[in-house]
């Protein structure tokens, strides 16, 4: 349950909880925590979730379950000099020692780290084209160019091209083929 600060300010607060191993969800006016800057942690908040007045700002409620610890999480955004979206940072690295905590077995990590690197080098890649709209295209690899559904993806995936939309697929043979051909018909060379 999330309550309006009484000072008035967009800060949320939280009443003391037991250890929550949810994230936190954002109350409905789309108000979001503030990672406070290092300087800022002096009567921060404790390892059981009391949440204490720090200059309008507080950690998130989704933390390490270690107030020493989270304040090295805070150092390390500053160290790093993020200065946005702190909040979700912040939550991200508690996860990293949580998993650590609990003596996550290897398979599962190996999963977690690459789902991580390569959704941050998808970011990273799709960034510039955060203005184009896009539409992914998935099916059957095992559809042959004579097949009539091939013909359909390929004529759907042109026709959304040609109005502008990007057309992603997972980059397989069939019906992903289909639709990367139809897209690549449709655009005009570059």
């Amino acid at each position: 349950m999330l309550r309006r600060a009484q000072s008035g300010h967009s800060q949320w607060i939280r009443p003391s909880s037991t250890e929550n191993d949810q994230p936190a969800g954002l109350p409905s006016s789309g108000a979001s925590p503030v990672v406070p800057q290092r300087e800022q942690l002096t009567d921060m908040v404790s390892a059981s979730h009391t949440v204490a007045r720090v200059t309008d700002q507080r950690l998130p409620r989704y933390r390490t379950g270690d107030a020493d610890l989270d304040t090295r999480l805070v150092e390390l955004l500053d160290a790093v000099g993020a200065e946005e979206d702190r909040d979700q940072l912040f939550e991200i690295l508690a996860s990293v020692l949580r998993l650590a905590g609990d003596r996550t077995d290897r398979l599962n990590l190996k999963i977690t780290n690459a789902a991580l690197r390569e959704m941050r080098y998808a970011f990273k890649v799709f960034a510039p084209l955060r203005g184009i709209p896009k539409v992914t295209v998935f099916g059957s690899a095992r559809t042959l160019p004579a097949d009539p559904l091939y013909a359909q993806a390929r004529q759907l995936a042109g026709a959304i091209a040609a109005r502008g939309w990007m057309v992603v697929t997972g980059a397989g043979a069939g019906i992903m083929q289909a639709a990367s051909e139809g897209a690549a018909s449709s655009t005009p060379s570059v």
